[in-house]
């Protein structure tokens, strides 16, 4: 049987958001478009994969259900195949993305300490790094982009692997001339002030910057904005649209218009490294594992980093 693997994909994306018209968004496809490769998949596979609804919702067939569970393992070997055709010609990329631009969270220099305690797992191995929209974090994994992604929160798909690295406290960030930059504010009080998210990307990736843990959602003052990644963010909040929160290891790496203000109370935040489900090549867990050794390392101070009991 030939599958056409950007159909697979594309319905991972759709399986994952259970609409078609969310599903074509991430895509950056129309509704037909994205219906049209359904519709291909379904005719190599042989049966329906979908039932779909009037409003553009749908329900996943048993056929459906059973293929979801197998598609990502089936990308993951798809990648490593890719990789073995080209390693005897080239070294090895590791492949690590993140939801902003490069230097914003980590310097270029300790990227490079990061890419040198990969080698030291794993001699040879290059580390490529990658800035990813917040639209596509859960598309660069599943379609091989990168091949680990560093987020502030689990991906919720049955196609990713979540790894839990270190857990670390959290910082508010404002405008540098606001009342709060450099102080000390309860969280309760940071709270109640209007604070910046986008409602067109999954909660799961704003709940971080409103501090959703800290008050649902509808009780929040929130600002709507458009947001590709976290430069974008903190360029709204420095451009007065509302406030933010922000892990605190990388607070000090601000843009002069921002400042960091300590929160007390505030809940940490654990990272988390995403792979491809059943993704356990050498350097792979060797990044992975260099992660969580370049966090402790890197923290200012022991009490602003710690790991989380799931990491051992």
């Amino acid at each position: 049987m030939d599958l056409d693997l950007a159909c697979v994909s594309s319905f991972l994306i759709l399986v994952d958001e259970r609409h078609f018209g969310r599903a074509s968004a991430r895509l950056h496809l129309s509704p037909s478009a994205l219906s049209k490769r359904l519709q291909r998949l379904e005719h190599q596979l042989g049966t329906g994969l979908v039932e779909r609804g009037p409003s553009g919702m749908l329900a996943l067939t048993p056929a459906g259900a059973r293929f979801a569970r197998e598609a990502g393992p089936l990308l993951t070997h798809a990648a490593a195949v890719r990789h073995a055709a080209t390693e005897a010609s080239a070294p090895f990329r590791v492949r690590l993305g993140f939801p902003g631009v490069m230097g914003e969270h980590i310097t270029r220099s300790e990227l490079a300490e990061l890419g040198a305690l990969v080698r030291h797992l794993v001699a040879g191995v290059a580390l490529n790094c990658r800035g990813v929209p917040f639209h596509s974090l859960t598309d660069a994994v599943l379609v091989g982009a990168v091949d680990v992604l560093l987020t502030a929160s689990p991906v919720q798909h049955s196609g990713i692997d979540s790894s839990p690295l270190v857990t670390v406290d959290r910082s508010g960030i404002v405008p540098a001339r606001h009342d709060w930059a450099n102080a000390s504010v309860q969280v309760e009080e940071f709270v109640q002030e209007p604070m910046v998210y986008d409602s067109s990307l999954p909660a799961g990736w704003m709940a971080q910057w409103y501090l959703g843990d800290v008050r649902p959602a509808q009780e929040a003052r929130l600002v709507d904005i458009r947001a590709d990644d976290s430069s974008a963010v903190l360029a709204s909040v420095a451009g007065g649209a509302g406030l933010a929160a922000f892990p605190s290891p990388f607070a000090r790496h601000l843009d002069p218009r921002l400042a960091a203000v300590q929160l007390v109370g505030v809940p940490p935040v654990t990272f988390f490294a995403g792979s491809r489900h059943g993704d356990h090549r050498e350097p792979v867990m060797a990044l992975i594992h260099a992660l969580r050794t370049f966090f402790i390392r890197a923290a200012g101070e022991p009490q602003s980093v710690r790991l989380p009991a799931a990491a051992g």
